[in-house]
C-alpha cells in the first residue's frame, strides 16, 4: 500500500499522481506488490500526514478487500 499527503492549493514541488507512480515503479523494482494506493490532501505540513479517520478508512477498506 503506497499513501501520499499533498498540501492543498497551487505549486508543490512534484505532482502527486506522478510521485505515486514512481513510488509504484521503485516498489516493483525493490521486488513487492503495490496493492493499493492512498492519497490526501492536507492544509498544512504536519509532523503527520494521516489523521485517524483516513488510517480508519485504509484499514475498512482493506478488511473488506480481505472478506471478499
Amino acid at each position: 500500500m503506497l499513501v501520499a499527503a499533498q498540501i492543498k492549493g497551487p505549486g508543490g514541488l512534484w505532482n502527486l499522481e506522478s510521485s505515486l507512480e514512481e513510488l509504484a515503479q521503485l516498489t516493483r523494482t525493490a521486488g513487492a506488490e503495490v496493492v493499493t494506493t492512498v492519497s490526501q490532501q492536507i492544509e498544512k505540513s504536519m509532523p503527520y500526514y494521516l489523521g485517524k479517520g483516513k488510517l480508519e478508512e485504509m484499514v475498512d477498506d482493506e478488511s473488506q478487500k480481505n472478506q471478499a
